[in-house]
């Protein structure tokens, strides 16, 4: 099942999503944050969505900007908007789901400028910086996946 979900922030502006779920009472929900030149609709974060409902997890894709009414506009926003509109998305959630994990594509990792309690996992892919083991204290390199993680 699909929903489409608008949550107010404290500016007065609307984000717009998208929430993916079973019939089932699931506990889990994963939250796609889109990178730069993406919507809510790129076809990385909805396919994924699609995928992760069907091995048991609901799903939330937003537009960090929209062009809708009261929708933010690019040119109007800044990182810090980014950070901030991410962390009310994720408030809105809490307490709705017992774990909450972030998927963040290419610019989407600005939520690690985001309140991430109450997030029990992130995801970064093609992240849009540049991850230094020195620059992050909890890294831990995995060798059969060649990738990082952070702890």
């Amino acid at each position: 099942m699909e929903e489409s979900i608008k949550i107010s922030t404290n500016d007065n502006n609307i984000i717009d999503g998208t929430l993916n779920y079973t019939n089932d009472k699931d506990d889990k929900l994963i939250i796609f944050v889109h990178g730069l030149s993406d919507d809510k609709d790129h076809r990385l974060n909805f396919n994924a969505s699609k995928f992760f409902k069907t091995k048991g997890y609901h799903t939330f894709r937003f537009s960090l900007y929209s062009g809708e009414s009261n929708g933010r506009i690019l040119e109007e926003c800044s990182i810090g908007t980014f950070t901030e509109d991410t962390n009310t998305v994720i408030e809105y959630f809490k307490g709705k789901y017992k774990k909450i994990y972030l998927v963040c594509h290419s610019l989407g990792f600005v939520v690690l400028d985001c309140d991430l309690e109450g997030i029990d996992k992130i995801s970064l892919w093609d992240p849009a910086l540049s991850l230094k083991k020195n620059s992050i204290s909890s890294l831990t390199y995995i060798e059969n996946l060649n990738s990082y993680i952070i702890n």
